[in-house]
């Protein structure tokens, strides 16, 4: 009965269907007889004709399932493999935008269901024999086709999908299996547990690696299992929905469609465009002509769901072939791993048996030793018993006759103490009245003097505001006013100089020739005193009238010294086509003869250079850049300083074991007013910070006499520094040290001077305040003070200057031999490099060179020095450091200062100081790794060496005179270095015949040619100066005899003591000798 009532229709839902057809097909007719259009009846025909054929085609292919017979069904493919039951449940949700429900399967087979089952023979019997497929459709050839076609196309559309869903699905079939047997294992093997607690990484590895290896194992073999079992459309086959589930929501559609007006089901359904009456009809009858059609073969698609089926085949084979090789690869490991595990075993007994036997040994030796000890002790403690009893006896004899007279003692000393109380109690009572009284008078009074000293500071506060406005209104005033003349003067210098050049150019020609028609004469006195080269060449500039150019080069001179350096240049000497061993005075007077004039007043070529606006364009440029770094470098700086600056002043007190205790009342007071004086200075900047009043300069002077005034018994201010570190606060000094740089005041230079003298005192003593100057924000401070004063208009000190580079060099030379790590610092050649890099951005020794420091010219050099030798120091070195440090600017001022030194004032104290750091920094420049830049300035400035021998021969000269041997080996060595650099450079020491280096060598002390210390320096420089240079052993030959180099010579060449004979080779090659030899027999 239930499948009867399942094949029959609805009647409601029939006759819906039937009416809405039979309304509609006469809705068309009236339209049609109304409109008269052929075209319309003429598609409503090919539409009732097509669903007359749908009607009877169905009609037969009922007849044929319910006629069907066993004896027709087809043999079994590979894709017929039958699968469980599969249904599809439709849940409903709500319409979505679109108007289409989304449908979702389900399956319905319990989750311990296998794959396959057996089917019994007496039952069932008729789903034997009538078999339908997936899609409730008879079996046949064409449909099983149509089948596997559409599934082969689903697979291949969603592969990536599945694959990802089935690798997900082993993972959780692993874990699973893990769990299981991790439970399996903790519930049966409990000592298996707690050894494995002990084991070690090795072990853990070896076994994870194991139970991986099993795993993966199972879980091919699982994969295997699935491959062959399965079916290679299971995932294709739950794609399709059942029928009965189509037309219950075929049904339920059509019932909501009945409940609707027709112009609301039209609106809703009707989804494609409007189209005309009678265009389907035309493109039926177009695409329904014998040309389009095709045969419809049915063997042809027989044969291809053949090949589908093999192909299939094939690829299911070729993975389970791959399935089974990863097994036997994972086999194979598995085995290695458990070879590997039991030779780590035996391994592991082994060591454990050892010892096992090493700790029984040292059982018994410790149990041995311990029972000797008690023993011993046992017998000392009863010794020690017995004489303590008889100690003690005798101790409390004594004891007993003190206690009694103590306490006679005290009852007299209690009466005549609370009798002193008494009468000093009534004397304080009246001490403090009297105090009182004259605090309220004193705080009276310094109240008003207060209130006055603020309004006379704020007075000269706004005075001095309104003046620093002021003046930079008139500089800014002048700046713009002097940028439009400049402007409007380099325009008119160049467009005269256009003019010039081309009247005159033209004119040359023939003033040379009245020139020397009229025989214009020249200087000659000048001319031989030059070319004699025996006194020192005048460097003031020529005036208007004498200006003198070269000829051969076309080069302007302006002073003798610019004429007598470029004769002996190496330009000149190439355009002139010769030599230096053929140069003499006869040559260098002709040159001068010839080739110097002096040029007329309004000649072009007159001056050295024209400035112009690109120049002052890429200057300006220039310094923007180097601004911009210098901000970036500074604060970079100051930002690490002031964390590395707190860090220290608390470690100075620390280690000092500084405490309040120690400072006296009246230090304290001096100190809390030099924290409010700081803390009212940090308001400004440094450049525009106010003046101190006198009431505040005195408390400074105050607080320092009372720290140097610390004397010991003898009077001596050994204790003066400690002092200062116990009973002070540091940093309050150096914050006040570093606004005095900045003020303008002369009532605080002597103040300022005597805190240089204590902080170099202190860096003597104090490890921690040479690393809180450096490492803090003090050493970037008192450089950028230094600045500040030289770019005003005030002159410096000499002493000031010099203390503040003196200060900074002890800094520097201390600070190298500290050890940094203790204190969590930055390294020492770290920073000194920041500090080298932001020198050269601020442009620190040009700016000092610019200016004419000369009395302060031996701190400034002993501070590049230090500098210099520092850099060479600092690991991973880079010789961008030297290129900024070897500018010519700074060298020819040292050059400058060291020959007016040695040419005007006596040969002093001071005048050594600068001419040994001259010599040092000179033999730095000719080291290995400067030598390149070196030459570089001399090539740019001919003048340098030129000042270079006359400052050698005239300390030489001096020496002689005043004996320093120290200084003079230094000289000699920087004499030989200088020697060596050119061709040159070694004509320059025998120019100049009584008067060159050579010949005041020759005249040095005796000691010199017989101590083989100085000797080996001396004789080495001589005979490499004096080697294939027929001048220089001339004027030798005049002094001392030429059989000294032989026999020096000959002593080198015989010397076996590996230091002196480096120290000469330096000079002279070891492979040269015996062709000097020669030389020199000859000579």
């Amino acid at each position: 009965m239930d499948r009867k009532k399942d094949k029959e229709i609805n009647p409601s839902q029939w006759t819906f269907h039937v009416e809405s057809v039979r309304s509609s097909i006469d809705r068309v007719y009236q339209l049609c007889h109304q409109k008269l259009h052929v075209l319309g009846c003429k598609e409503m025909l090919f539409y009732l004709t097509n669903s007359v054929k749908d009607f009877q085609s169905l009609i037969e292919m009922i007849e044929l399932e319910r006629n069907f017979d066993t004896n027709s069904h087809p043999t079994s493919l590979a894709w017929e493999l039958r699968v469980p039951p599969v249904t599809f449940v439709e849940k409903d949700k709500e319409p979505s935008g679109n108007g289409h429900c989304k449908v979702s399967n389900t399956n319905t087979k319990p989750p311990d269901a296998e794959d396959w089952h057996i089917v019994e023979r007496k039952k069932k019997l008729k789903a034997i024999l009538n078999p339908r497929c997936v899609m409730d459709i008879p079996q046949t050839k064409k449909s099983m086709a149509k089948i596997a076609h559409a599934k082969q196309m689903q697979w291949e559309e969603h592969k990536k999908f599945l694959e990802e869903k089935s690798i997900t699905k082993k993972r959780l079939d692993k874990r699973n299996s893990l769990r299981n047997k991790k439970k399996d294992k903790i519930e049966v093997v409990v000592e298996e547990v707690e050894e494995e607690e002990y084991m070690d990484e090795e072990w853990k590895a070896l076994t994870e690696e194991e139970e991986s290896l099993a795993q993966e194992e199972e879980s091919l073999k699982k994969e295997i299992e699935d491959e062959e079992l399965t079916s290679n459309h299971d995932s294709i086959s739950n794609q399709f929905m059942d029928l009965k589930s189509c037309v219950d929501k075929w049904s339920n559609e059509t019932q909501r469609y009945a409940e609707d007006l027709w112009k609301e089901v039209v609106q809703k359904n009707v989804n494609f465009g409007y189209r005309k009456v009678g265009e389907i009809l035309q493109k039926h009858e177009k695409f329904s002509s014998p040309i389009r059609k095709k045969p419809n073969d049915y063997e042809e698609r027989l044969a291809r769901a053949e090949e589908v089926r093999i192909q299939i085949l094939e690829d299911k084979c070729k993975r389970i072939r791959q399935l089974f090789d990863k097994v036997a690869r994972v086999r194979e490991k598995r085995l290695e791993v458990i070879e590997k595990k039991r030779t780590h075993l035996e391994r592991k007994m082994q060591k454990a048996e050892e010892n096992r036997k090493k700790i029984y040994e040292d059982a018994i030796l410790k149990n041995w030793e311990e029972e000797n000890y008690l023993r011993s002790m046992i017998f000392e403690r009863a010794a020690e018993t017995a004489l303590r009893d008889l100690q003690l006896k005798k101790e409390a004899q004594i004891l007993q006759e003190r206690l009694n007279n103590l306490k006679e003692e005290r009852l007299k000393k209690c009466e005549e103490k609370a009798a002193k109380e008494a009468a000093a109690k009534e004397r304080i009572k009246q001490t403090e009245d009297e105090k009182k009284a004259k605090l309220a008078l004193k705080i009276a009074k310094m109240e008003v003097i207060v209130e006055q000293k603020k309004a006379k500071e704020k007075e000269k506060s706004d005075e001095i505001h309104k003046k620093n406005a002021e003046k930079n209104k008139r500089k800014d005033q002048k700046m713009e006013s002097l940028n439009t003349e400049r402007g409007e003067l380099m325009e008119k210098i160049i467009e005269k100089q256009k003019s010039s050049t081309i009247r005159y150019e033209k004119g040359l020609d023939q003033v040379r020739r009245k020139a020397s028609e009229l025989g214009i004469s020249k200087n000659i006195d000048t001319f031989i005193s030059l070319s004699q080269f025996t006194h020192l060449p005048s460097m003031v500039e020529y005036s208007s009238d004498k200006i003198k150019k070269c000829t051969l080069c076309d080069v302007v001179l302006s002073s003798d010294m610019n004429v007598i350096s470029h004769i002996i240049d190496e330009m000149h000497m190439v355009k002139s086509n010769y030599d230096y061993e053929k140069l003499s005075e006869d040559v260098i007077k002709q040159f001068l003869e010839n080739n110097i004039i002096t040029i007329d007043k309004e000649s072009p070529r007159r001056h050295c250079h024209v400035n112009s606006n690109s120049g002052i364009n890429a200057f300006a440029s220039q310094f923007t850049n180097n601004k911009k770094k210098e901000v970036r470098i500074r604060k970079k700086i100051l930002q690490k300083a002031k964390c590395d600056e707190e860090m220290l002043v608390n470690n100075i007190y620390i280690e000092e074991e500084v405490t309040p205790k120690n400072h006296s009342i009246s230090y304290t007071k001096y100190i809390n007013i030099i924290k409010k004086i700081e803390s009212d200075l940090s308001k400004y900047d440094y450049e525009n910070c106010r003046s101190l009043s006198n009431s505040e300069i005195t408390t400074i002077q105050k607080s320092l006499y009372y720290v140097s005034g610390k004397h010991n018994d003898q009077g001596k201010e050994n204790d003066m520094i400690s002092c200062l570190i116990k009973n002070t606060n540091i940093e309050w000094y150096i914050k006040l040290y570093i606004y005095f740089i900045y003020m303008k005041d002369t009532r605080i230079e002597k103040l300022m001077l005597r805190l240089q003298q204590i902080f170099i005192q202190l860096t003597e003593k104090c490890q921690l305040f040479n690393l809180l100057i450096f490492y803090g924000t003090s050493f970037i401070n008192i450089i950028d003070g230094i600045i500040y004063n030289l770019g005003s208009s005030t002159q410096l000190s000499r002493q000031f200057l010099e203390g503040q580079l003196s200060l900074l060099t002890i800094v520097i030379e201390k600070v190298k031999n500290i050890n940094v790590k203790r204190y969590e610092l930055q390294e020492y050649d770290d920073k000194l490099s920041v500090y080298i890099d932001y020198l050269n951005t601020v442009n620190f020794f040009n700016i000092l060179s610019q200016k004419s420091l000369n009395f302060a010219l031996t701190s400034i050099s002993s501070f590049y020095f230090v500098l210099l030798k520092q850099v060479q120091c600092i690991k991973g070195f880079d010789s961008n450091y030297l290129k900024e440090y070897l500018e010519s600017g700074f060298l020819s001022f040292l050059v400058d200062g060291c020959l007016e030194a040695t040419h005007s004032t006596p040969f002093d104290e001071g005048c050594k100081k600068i001419l040994s750091v001259f010599i040092n920094i000179f033999n730095c420049y000719n080291s290995q790794t400067n030598l390149t830049f070196f030459k570089k300035i001399i090539r740019k400035k001919t003048e340098i060496p030129v000042k270079i021998t006359f400052t050698f021969s005239k300390s030489l000269q001096l020496l002689t005179k005043f004996p320093d041997p120290a200084i003079t080996q230094n000289l000699i060595i920087s004499i030989s270095l200088f020697s060596k650099i050119s061709p040159k450079t070694k004509m320059l020491c025998h120019l100049g015949w009584s008067q060159s280096v050579i010949y005041f060598m020759t005249l040095l002390p005796l000691d010199f040619f017989i101590k083989w210390r100085y000797r080996m320096y001396l004789l080495s420089t001589l005979v490499s100066i004096c080697y294939q240079s027929p001048d220089a052993v001339n004027i030798v030959r005049n002094e001392i005899d030429i059989q000294w180099f032989v026999r020096f010579l000959e002593d080198y060449r015989e010397c076996k003591s590996v230091p002196d004979i480096d120290v000469i080779a330096s000079i002279i090659p070891k492979s040269s000798v015996e062709k000097m030899l020669t030389y020199f027999k000859e000579a």
